[in-house]
């Protein structure tokens, strides 16, 4: 299912702008479009309202008492990053569980979209490849910091970036399966911030 049409390209700027205003991000969808072309689906996700009242009267329930659902919602967006095979050399993804924040001697720029100007990542690339500044090009490492996934990329060039509203993709998804009430519930897993 082809949902292209619903997203509007933005200058690379501007997208890693609308990034950075998220307060968090969920993958939706991390795969190669063609060989070497990696495309990532982001949707902006809010900390809601307290929970108030537990579904059932079990323990796991009645401990999310007063927690926030980190999810989206109608105002969040969704981002679409084509990082192109032309300029892509090596692609991580890791659980965020797992990662490390970037050590002192890493320099980098951003909070969810991340810029390296030096990381370990970089480093390791430019030990282990033929890649390096002069040959393809002057390598960037760009990360993005989503709940459950961090996704590094080192490439010569930024992605393109497409914004679309997480209600616009979550009313295509379910019309596609016949649905007719958009439920953005069903876009990321959920987390709740307690």
């Amino acid at each position: 299912m082809e949902f292209g049409d619903i997203f509007r390209a933005v200058d690379w700027a501007e997208g890693a702008r609308q990034i950075e205003d998220c307060e968090y991000l969920f993958v939706r969808q991390i795969g190669e479009t063609e060989e070497l072309t990696l495309e990532l689906t982001v949707v902006e996700a809010k900390a809601q309202a307290p929970i108030t009242t537990p579904k059932d009267d079990s323990v796991l329930e009645r401990l999310k008492v007063g927690g926030r659902p980190i999810k989206p919602d109608s105002s969040c967006r969704l981002f679409r990053l084509i990082f192109d095979r032309q300029h892509m050399v090596a692609y991580t993804v890791s659980n965020e569980s797992y990662s490390k924040f970037p050590e002192p001697s890493e320099k980098f720029v951003g909070k969810l979209f991340r810029l390296f100007s030096r990381s370990h990542l970089l480093d390791f690339v430019k030990r282990t490849n033929h890649a390096s500044d002069k040959h393809p090009g002057k390598l960037c490492h760009y990360q993005v910091a989503c709940q459950n996934h961090i996704i590094d990329v080192i490439t010569t060039a930024p992605p393109a970036i497409s914004v679309s509203s997480a209600h616009q993709y979550a009313a295509r998804s379910l019309a596609a399966l016949g649905g007719t009430q958009p439920d953005l519930k069903d876009i990321p897993r959920r987390r709740s911030a307690i």
